[in-house]
């Protein structure tokens, strides 16, 4: 975790060069996004296999 905030320092640091303040704003709410974005796909695997199904038919 503190690695994954050390990068996103660094990104702000990029984005604060590169983009306007108002996108500044955004780049810290993408982390949390990407981090529970990780836990419901690992639920949806299951999901994700009957819809890639076809090959087991």
């Amino acid at each position: 975790v503190e690695e994954l905030k050390a990068i996103v320092d660094s990104l702000q640091v990029k984005c604060g060069n590169k983009l306007p303040e108002p996108y500044i704003a955004v780049c810290p709410a993408k982390p949390p996004t990407p981090a529970a974005a990780p836990a419901k796909p690992a639920d949806d695997d299951e999901d994700d296999v009957d819809l890639f199904g076809s090959d087991s038919e």
